[in-house]
C-alpha cells in the first residue's frame, strides 16, 4: 500500500508542477502557447488543399486564459501544487486529496494542462490516491494503463477476479465520455474553421478552441450505443472463441476484456489539441487517430486471447480479425444504418461502395485462414 501512496503522490506532484509552469508561461506570453510547423501569412493557405503539411499544437484556450482569466488559472495551479506537496509529505487524506487534484488537473486542460502531460500525470496520480488501499495494477486507472501497455498480467487478473464486470462497464462508459468529448470538440472547431476566415484565424493561428454546451450531446448519445456495441462485440468474440478454441472462456471474462480493451480510445480526447491544414484537417488526422486507436484495441484483445486461451499470437490475431470483421459487417452495414437513416454519430469510417467493402471483407476472411484462425490445434 505504501508503494501506491508513493506513486500516486509523486505523479500528482510532478503533474501539478508542470501545470503551474505551463500557467506561468501563459502569463508571460499573454495568451496560449501555440507551436506550429512554420509561420503563415494568411489562414487561407491552411484551409485550402494543396499546401505543404502544417500543424499547430496549442497549450491553453485563448478565450479563457487571457487577462484577467489567467489569474484564476494561476490560483488553481498554485492550489493544486500545494495540495500535491501536502499529500506527498504527509500521506494523509489520500482519497479526498486525490479527488480534488483530479478535478483541478482536469480543469487545467483549459490552461494547457501542464503541456498536456502534466494533467495526465496528475489525473493518474489522483486516481491512484483515491484507491490507495489496492495494488496499483488492481485500481481503475491501473487496469487502463496496463491495457495501454499491453501487459499480459492484467488479463490474468481480470479472469481471476470476481465482480469486476461492473467496473468494466464503468470503464467503458468513462472511455466513451472521454473520447466522445474530444471528438465533439474537434468536429465543432473544424466546423467553425470553415465558417469564417476570422474564426479560422483565431482557432488555427492564435490557439482558440470553440467549446459550447453542444459538445456534451454526442457523449450522452453514445453511452447507450457504446454499451450495445460492446455487448454485441463481446457476444461475437464469445461465440468465436467457444467454437474455434478448445479452451472456453466465460462470457463475463470476454466482456470485461473487450470493455477494458477500449482504453486506447481515450487518445481521441486529445484530437482538438493538434490541428492541421487541409486536407489533413478533415480527412487524414481523424483517419490516423481512428486507425491507431482501433488497431491498438484489437492488439489488446489479441494479447488477452493469446494469454488466456494459450494459443499463438498469430492465431489470436486471426480470431480478432474474424470476429472484428463480422462485428463491422453487422454494426456498420446492418444495424446502425437502419437506426440512423442519415449519418451515424461518432467517429467512424465507412468503406464505399458496397463492392469495395465486400472485397475487404473477403480479404480479411482469407487472411484469417492464413493466420490459422480455423486450425484445430
Amino acid at each position: 500500500m505504501d508503494e501506491i501512496k508513493d506513486i500516486g503522490s509523486k505523479l500528482c506532484l510532478i503533474g501539478a508542477t508542470l501545470i503551474l509552469l505551463n500557467t506561468l508561461v501563459l502569463l508571460v506570453n499573454g495568451g496560449p502557447l501555440v507551436i506550429s510547423a512554420y509561420s503563415v501569412s494568411s489562414v487561407d493557405t491552411l484551409i485550402k488543399p494543396g499546401n505543404p503539411f502544417w500543424f499547430r499544437i496549442a497549450f491553453g484556450v485563448l478565450s479563457v486564459v487571457s487577462w484577467p482569466w489567467i489569474i484564476m488559472w494561476l490560483i488553481i495551479a498554485i492550489m493544486n501544487l500545494l495540495l500535491s506537496i501536502r499529500t506527498y509529505l504527509k500521506r494523509e487524506r489520500l482519497p479526498l486529496n486525490g479527488i480534488i487534484v483530479l478535478l483541478l488537473s482536469t480543469l487545467s486542460f483549459y490552461s494547457g494542462g501542464g503541456f498536456i502531460i502534466g494533467s495526465i500525470l496528475a489525473i493518474v496520480g489522483g486516481f491512484a490516491n483515491i484507491q490507495w488501499r489496492k495494488p496499483l495494477e488492481h485500481t481503475f486507472i491501473g487496469r487502463l494503463l496496463s491495457i495501454l501497455r499491453l501487459n499480459p498480467k492484467i488479463f490474468v487478473s481480470i479472469e481471476k477476479e470476481r465482480e469486476i464486470l461492473r467496473e468494466a462497464i464503468m470503464a467503458l462508459i468513462f472511455i466513451c465520455l472521454i473520447s466522445s468529448i474530444g471528438i465533439s470538440i474537434y468536429l465543432l472547431n473544424v466546423e467553425n474553421i470553415f465558417r469564417s476566415t476570422e474564426t479560422a484565424s483565431k482557432i488555427l493561428l492564435h490557439g482558440e478552441t470553440v467549446i459550447d454546451i453542444t459538445i456534451f450531446g454526442l457523449p450522452l448519445l453514445l453511452i447507450g450505443l457504446s454499451i450495445f456495441k460492446w455487448f454485441l462485440l463481446s457476444s461475437i468474440f464469445y461465440v468465436s472463441c467457444s467454437r474455434l478454441v478448445e479452451r472456453e472462456l466465460k462470457f463475463s471474462v470476454i466482456a470485461c476484456i473487450t470493455a477494458f480493451a477500449h482504453a486506447p480510445m481515450m487518445l481521441r480526447f486529445f484530437m482538438p489539441f493538434v490541428l492541421l491544414n487541409e486536407p489533413y484537417l478533415t480527412a487524414y488526422w481523424p483517419l490516423f487517430i481512428f486507425l491507431i486507436t482501433v488497431l491498438w484495441t484489437a492488439l489488446a484483445i489479441a494479447m488477452a486471447l493469446k494469454t488466456l486461451l494459450e494459443i499463438p499470437m498469430m492465431r489470436a490475431a486471426g480470431i480478432v480479425l474474424f470476429a472484428g470483421s463480422i462485428y463491422w459487417l453487422l454494426t456498420y452495414r446492418c444495424i446502425l444504418p437502419t437506426l440512423f437513416n442519415s449519418s451515424i454519430p461518432g467517429l467512424y469510417f465507412d468503406i464505399q461502395p458496397t463492392e469495395t467493402f465486400l472485397a475487404f471483407f473477403s480479404l480479411s476472411m482469407l487472411l484469417c485462414v492464413l493466420l490459422g484462425t480455423f486450425s484445430e490445434r
